[in-house]
């Protein structure tokens, strides 16, 4: 087990209190064994959030073709965030982040961290696709990801930010490339 906290399910009438396990693979939430929910980290599973305030209030996870949310404290859903952002995706975290750019609409600000990120607009495959790809390579000269989520119906992948340009521009503005030049681009490019 990595994180466990309560949280509480609001109903119409009585609220109920439940612990959450959070696992490498999973979460479980419920006051005794066996748990009442079981939730898997997986991009064909969403973890639903709930943003007031600029802070996390409360997480959801679909139950019986239902979103069912769970209000705990700020600071432990913000531990649950970090610990399943590259495990799953989420739902209604846009306005976490805050465009800075006007003319590089890919470049956010983390408006909680205060770090400047990339942001990619994606279709489903592409998401799957790009994720499974970026999970399996950990190399300091590709980029990691921070977390994706859903808004609208459209998808977004969040990543480091590098400024500069990138390879493919480089070479476009340099078409007259020295030896050495080449010889450190494809050094680098086989290191990885």
């Amino acid at each position: 087990m990595i994180l466990q906290f309560k949280c509480e399910r609001l109903h119409y009438l009585l609220n109920t209190h439940y612990v959450v396990n959070v696992y490498k693979d999973k979460l479980t939430i419920g006051k005794n064994d066996p748990p009442k929910y079981e939730y898997y980290f997986t991009l064909q599973n969403v973890l639903h959030w709930y943003v007031d305030g600029l802070k996390i209030q409360a997480f959801g996870i679909q139950h019986n073709d239902v979103i069912k949310f769970f209000k705990a404290n700020h600071k432990d859903l913000e531990l649950l965030r970090n610990i399943s952002r590259n495990l799953i995706y989420f739902d209604n975290l846009i306005e976490l982040y805050k465009q800075i750019d006007i003319d590089d609409s890919s470049k956010i600000l983390d408006q909680l961290s205060h770090q400047t990120y990339t942001l990619k607009c994606l279709n489903y495959a592409q998401l799957e696709r790009q994720v499974s790809l970026l999970r399996g390579l950990n190399h300091p000269s590709i980029l990691s990801i921070r977390e994706c989520f859903e808004h609208n119906n459209q998808y977004y992948i969040v990543t480091e930010f590098l400024g500069g340009i990138n390879l493919e521009n480089f070479i476009t503005k340099n078409q007259k490339l020295s030896h050495l030049q080449c010889q450190s681009i494809i050094t680098v490019s086989l290191k990885v």
